[in-house]
């Protein structure tokens, strides 16, 4: 029902039918009203839905790229910027990762 509504443009109803569910959310509800919040770029609630990920799985990084990515398509530059600087940056990995060709 989240993402029916979200890709009718109705996110105010998605996001509180997300926070009145009797069930607790999980991370596929948030991230089917970021992806909504993209096509509308809907920045205020994009990035409530992004910092409810991030609580959810700090570690996944793929609400931060989503977000990035709402951001850059309503083509708010500052908002990216800001959250590139050091400082402000979430850390995500906590070592180095590899990848082996065959």
């Amino acid at each position: 029902m989240v993402d029916l509504l979200g890709r009718a443009g109705y996110l105010e109803e998605a996001e509180e039918l997300i926070l009145n569910m009797p069930v607790r959310s999980d991370d596929v509800i948030w991230k089917a009203l970021l992806g909504a919040c993209k096509m509308y770029k809907n920045i205020e609630i994009g990035r409530r839905a992004a910092e409810v990920l991030m609580r959810l799985d700090p570690h996944d990084g793929g609400a931060y790229v989503a977000l990035s990515n709402l951001y850059a398509s309503a083509e708010d530059w500052d908002a990216i910027a800001k959250g590139l600087t050091p400082g402000r940056a979430r850390h995500l990995m906590g070592a180095f990762s590899r990848c082996r060709h065959a």
